[in-house]
């Protein structure tokens, strides 16, 4: 014997639910009607446009995830070349510095 359907898995939230379930059909025997069927089918579409709905908006919020993520990169890529420019010039300058403190303490009677 087949497990009856659970008519909460074909109802929309709000809505009555349908004359006929299918715990009832299956009880008695019965075939579903063909308005039955459609309105299973309704039903169905409208919970299917539902999540297509929500995977668009998922898409969409995945496609700024990237572009920002981009963005994060050029910036990154754009600091770290910043701080390989200061580093060189702070090297330049250390060395600058130690020569001038050792050319201080050489001319320094000691």
């Amino acid at each position: 014997m087949q497990c009856p359907v659970q008519s909460e898995v074909f109802e929309l939230p709000g809505r009555d639910s349908f004359k006929s379930s299918p715990e009832n059909m299956a009880e008695s025997c019965q075939e579903p009607t063909i308005k039955d069927v459609i309105n299973f089918v309704r039903t169905i579409d409208t919970r299917l446009v539902e999540i297509e709905r929500k995977l668009h908006a998922i898409d969409s919020l995945k496609k700024k995830v990237c572009d920002f993520d981009k963005e994060l990169k050029k910036i990154w890529v754009a600091l770290e070349d910043r701080v390989k420019r200061t580093d060189t010039r702070v090297c330049a300058l250390e060395e600058k510095v130690e020569l001038v403190d050792v050319g201080e303490t050489k001319r320094a009677p000691g």
